[in-house]
């Protein structure tokens, strides 16, 4: 990869190749659909038998994530899977972002990509993507900030009592 680079197509195969590059993967994405589960369902699946911790935030927002999604996301079981969901009470929450973060290196990917299978394959949708050793400083500032939502008091955790409600 170059240290910017615009994907306006095929994101899938970029997310597959980062995750299974990753010790850790950070996902922001105001919905889930179950085909975009489903798009990167083994590369997930995969990294977590490596070790690869995984933290996913999704959201209520317009009520657009699928319930079918996060089931299926509750099949990925395992101590490094930690699966959020932040909400929204009429707030509006977009975005989309996605970290990974290797040993000494990684990148951060951010644009109008949801989790769906459309957003990574056919859809119309920009997204840039910056190596760590380009701009740490802000690849480090992405990870605060995912941390900061991931764990505010707006968002409840993912698990098979939760996805019952």
């Amino acid at each position: 990869m170059k240290r910017i680079s615009l994907h306006t197509n095929s994101l899938q195969e970029v997310i597959k190749q980062a995750i299974s590059q990753s010790s850790t993967v950070f996902i922001l994405s105001s919905f889930l659909m179950k085909s975009g589960v489903e798009s990167i369902f083994d590369a997930l699946f995969d990294a977590l038998k490596h070790g690869t911790d995984i933290k996913i935030l999704t959201g209520d927002y317009l009520y657009v994530t699928q319930p079918k999604a996060l089931k299926r996301l509750l099949d990925l079981e395992g101590d490094n899977i930690e699966i959020r969901l932040y909400k929204s009470n009429g707030i509006a929450f977009h975005p989309k972002a996605y970290i990974f973060k290797h040993k000494d290196n990684g990148s951060l990917l951010v644009g109008s990509s949801n989790m769906s299978r459309s957003a990574y394959t056919t859809g119309v949708e920009w997204n840039l993507q910056m190596d760590r050793d380009f701009a740490n400083d802000t690849f480090e500032q992405a990870i605060n900030e995912f941390m900061k939502l991931f764990y505010a008091e707006e968002t409840v955790l993912i698990n098979q009592e939760t996805v019952k409600l």
